[in-house]
């Protein structure tokens, strides 16, 4: 920009940003995480539904919630709920039992998360000539993981002492593929909660309230998904979203959280938005049909 070109509100503002990059030792995660403080300190100043808008359910779908991130909820959202049993169950299930060469651990496995959290991987299947009922999964689902990669991909992860982030996404991408196989659809949000449940502290929980969530928290930061060998974009620009979030978070209660209780603070997030003041809300119960 020539001189006769600058703006004195575009050089201030540069030089602003300039600062604040400093400040975060021109580190990207830290300047959103500083911009998530920022945005959750000052909820008054984004900008918001206008009124008289319009009221279906498209744009009540991007249309930004009224409760702000606040320390309460993020409090409120980490208490112990009757559900969290239900989880531990399926976290021992994994833990105990990591590989996939037995066909009754696969199909408990499987069956398990995938009933539990709405997202069972026969529904509104287009695989329709596999077989039926418990046929899908003796038959067809077991055999078909069982001579798949997945053991080799999840020693990958196992051995991986550096959380690999593109190793993450990469074997992400492979399970999606590999229930595309299965049942002729993506199933994205199946494969996110099937590895979360083997390696907690690594995957996020993709389902549409979370990634509903997360979206409007992050409406304001631009995130920028780093080239990856294979990857599900969809899922990327989530991780990275629930990442962003996640730093936020650290600086307003002086910790990060694991993705269990990022999908805790998620799901309390849009619950809130729409429950009476007062009204319990629990993140962790079984759930209607969610989208992949």
């Amino acid at each position: 920009m020539t001189p006769k070109d600058s703006d004195p509100i575009i050089d201030e503002t540069r030089e602003i940003r300039h600062r604040i990059s400093e400040r975060c030792g021109h580190d990207s995660y830290k300047r959103v995480a500083y911009y998530m403080e920022l945005q959750a300190q000052h909820p008054e100043r984004l900008l918001g539904a206008a009124k008289g808008a319009d009221k279906s359910a498209s744009a009540q779908e991007s249309a930004p919630m009224s409760v702000p991130l606040t320390r309460e909820l993020i409090h409120r959202a980490l208490e112990n709920t009757a559900w969290d049993h239900a989880n531990s169950v399926l976290y021992d299930l994994c833990a105990q039992h990591p590989g996939h060469d037995r066909d009754d651990v696969i199909i408990a496995k499987l069956w398990l998360i995938g009933r539990t959290y709405a997202a069972a991987i026969e529904r509104r299947r287009t695989n329709l000539d596999a077989a039926i009922g418990d046929a899908f999964y003796e038959d067809f689902v077991s055999p078909t993981i069982r001579k798949s990669g997945m053991n080799d991909w999840f020693r990958v992860i196992a051995n991986d002492s550096h959380n690999d982030v593109s190793l993450s996404l990469n074997v992400h991408r492979k399970v999606i593929d590999l229930f595309s196989e299965i049942s002729g659809l993506e199933k994205r949000s199946l494969a996110s909660k099937y590895l979360h449940f083997h390696f907690p502290h690594r995957f996020y929980i993709y389902d549409s309230r979370a990634r509903r969530a997360v979206r409007e928290l992050t409406r304001s930061v631009t995130i920028h998904i780093p080239p990856l060998d294979v990857q599900d974009r969809e899922y990327a620009s989530f991780w990275f979203r629930c990442e962003a979030l996640n730093g936020a978070i650290q600086n307003m209660i002086g910790r990060r959280l694991t993705p269990r209780q990022l999908d805790k603070v998620l799901l309390w997030y849009v619950s809130g938005s729409t429950a009476p003041s007062g009204t319990a809300v629990s993140s962790d119960a079984p759930t209607g049909a969610d989208t992949d």
